[in-house]
């Protein structure tokens, strides 16, 4: 179902992770990617918290959570289209890395560590199955992402 799964270490400022940084996580950077990723064609996303290694090889300790991620490029609504995919770079780079840098270490990139799927297991909050969102999206994330599609549309 994805396309394994990235572990991620989290902003030691969040000191209680079970309260401030999973419920950031999820319902903050969470709702602020969701419009973005469905856009760019992701099918699939799902955060997973209180990670726990399946591999005995595998130490979690360093670790706060991980994601699992699919992409179908032909799902996208972004690809080969240079204003849609000029207001995606823009909202990734102005929201969704601003709040990586928050939320972790750094940019998720910077610091990952990328394994198979099934690696790790624990609280699995699914936010895109099948294409589709599985919650209600916050309207301020949809307004603001439409804003993007708009002001790049206007600059073509």
């Amino acid at each position: 179902m994805s396309n394994g799964q990235i572990l991620l270490k989290r902003n030691p400022i969040f000191n209680d992770k079970d309260k401030d940084f999973y419920a950031s996580w999820e319902n903050e950077h969470g709702q602020q990617a969701l419009p973005w990723a469905l856009a760019t064609g992701v099918t699939y996303y799902a955060q997973i918290h209180y990670i726990q290694s399946n591999d005995h090889n595998l130490s979690t300790d360093e670790w706060d959570g991980a994601i699992e991620y699919n992409v179908d490029p032909s799902a996208s609504t972004v690809a080969n289209n240079p204003s849609r995919e000029a207001a995606s770079d823009a909202y990734y780079k102005a929201q969704i890395l601003v709040d990586e840098r928050r939320l972790f270490i750094g940019d998720a990139a910077s610091h990952s560590k990328h394994v198979p799927e099934g690696t790790v297991s624990g609280t699995k909050i699914v936010m895109i199955e099948n294409g589709r969102a599985t919650r209600p999206i916050d309207e301020r994330w949809v307004k603001l992402w439409q804003e993007y599609l708009d002001r790049y549309a206007s600059t073509q």
